[in-house]
């Protein structure tokens, strides 16, 4: 056999070789950046529809999401999606695609779904390489509202995935016989396998491995070329290093100075508990989600007694440090699911979910004990003889069908614990009418 038909067959067997690694290299890239396109979209559009949702459910605009909603199911199909469904912190369906999902407990069925609603970032399930099945994404504007869960049509990616193979495999076949023509006829060994590998290297740079080196080796051309391309990378490499660095450092300052901005937005520098502003937002929310799951919640309006008179006798600064101690009371006396706030100078308002008036009264007898029980200094130099609080409650529906309602019943309440002497607890009238 002469040397050009030993060329011949080596680089032809050497071609069927590589195009076939090549080939079943290529498809998988291309799988995998369906996967990742596909998951991106879905990612992306959750990601969008946050934003106005969050606003919605700030507003308890509920008619409005469940337009939306109903807009999306009519959509789903084009959009890639079976179902979108809105859960609220709790895991359970408050909006959806699918009308029989609304209610359910979907953190207590789904694992997924409890993962979603507790973490702050958007995930994947199952998470790549594998086919994701299901997208998170947080619905949140500074404060956490809602989870958006995404489940993707299956069928309508694979169908997708397949087309793209077969038309890549014809691409590949046809480019394939046209360069094996050329190829035969023009490369030798001394030429294939050192470009080869320079190519391979180049495909891996692009593909964003910036360790790849090529190896210097063949004819002075392709050494020279395989040098180039090195030195082409090693300088590459150092920027994209450089600009990541950056860019983490910038997203971390970022990132600082937004936790800052929403501290000071939702919290009281002086005692670090939640602010009116962020209670407003909570109770607009929490009403909402209450009247749809019909749990009641309550409303204890506190007052510290006689603080003027502490205040003029010892001084405003030990006046601040009695308000810091009496508010790490309140929060050790609560459960990690209540919301105490300081709502004025000597005023906290204390929100209690899932607390009906008997159980809220007993909550706050025992938040009056432990605050008149504390050795709270020059307490005894008070017109009781201690630092005492006095307090008014209030529950929702019997004492108010609206927000509002609720927290003048609280705050009346607090007005009847102050008349009868202070120290003490008082519970609000019912409204007329109102379920008991």
């Amino acid at each position: 056999m002469g040397l050009r038909a030993r060329l011949i067959l080596i680089v032809t067997l050497g071609l069927g070789v590589s195009l076939a690694a090549s080939l079943g290299l290529v498809l998988r890239i291309e799988e995998a950046r369906e996967r990742h396109a596909t998951s991106q979209r879905a990612a992306a559009l959750l990601s969008a529809l946050a934003p106005p949702l969050s606003v919605l459910l700030t507003q308890g605009r509920v008619a409005d999401i469940d337009n939306l909603m109903g807009d999306l199911a009519k959509r789903a199909e084009t959009l890639g999606f079976t179902s979108i469904t809105l859960v609220d912190g709790h895991g359970v369906a408050v909006a959806g695609t699918n009308d029989r999902e609304f209610g359910a407990d979907l953190a207590r069925l789904d694992p997924f779904v409890a993962r979603a609603i507790a973490t702050p970032r958007a995930l994947q399930d199952p998470p790549l390489p594998r086919w994701p099945l299901r997208v998170s994404v947080p619905v949140q504007a500074g404060v956490r509202w809602a989870t958006l869960i995404g489940t993707l049509d299956q069928d309508r990616i694979q169908r997708s995935v397949m087309e793209r193979r077969w038309r890549l495999v014809v691409s590949a076949l046809m480019v394939s016989s046209l360069g094996l023509l050329v190829l035969l006829a023009l490369l030798s060994v001394e030429v294939l396998w050192p470009l080869d590998n320079i190519i391979g290297t180049a495909r891996r740079l692009a593909g964003g491995d910036w360790r790849a080196r090529a190896h210097p080796r063949g004819a002075a051309e392709l050494q020279e070329l395989a040098r180039t391309v090195n030195e082409a990378a090693h300088a590459l490499s150092g920027t994209k290093e450089a600009l990541e660095a950056e860019v983490a450092r910038r997203t971390e300052e970022l990132q600082r100075a937004n936790e800052r901005l929403e501290k000071v937005a939702l919290t009281d520098p002086l005692t670090g508990l939640f602010n009116r502003r962020y209670l407003d937002q909570t109770l607009a929310l929490e009403i909402t989600r209450q009247r749809r799951a019909g749990r009641p919640f309550s409303v204890l309006m506190l007052d510290l007694d006689n603080f003027k008179h502490y205040n003029d006798t010892h001084g405003h600064p030990r006046g601040d440090e009695l308000l810091r101690r009496l508010a790490r009371i309140l929060t050790d006396c609560l459960r990690g699911s209540d919301v105490v706030a300081r709502v004025g100078g000597e005023e906290f308002l204390v929100l209690l979910f899932d607390t009906d008036a008997d159980a809220a009264l007993v909550t706050a007898e025992k938040l009056r004990a432990a605050v008149a029980d504390h050795a709270f200094p020059f307490g005894e130099e008070q017109p009781l003889g201690r630092i005492t609080i006095s307090i008014g409650v209030a529950a929702w529906p019997v004492h108010g069908d609206h927000v509002d309602h609720v927290l003048e019943a609280a705050d009346q309440a607090l007005y009847a614990s102050k008349a009868g002497g202070r120290n003490r607890v008082s519970v609000a009238l019912a409204t007329p009418g109102a379920p008991s």
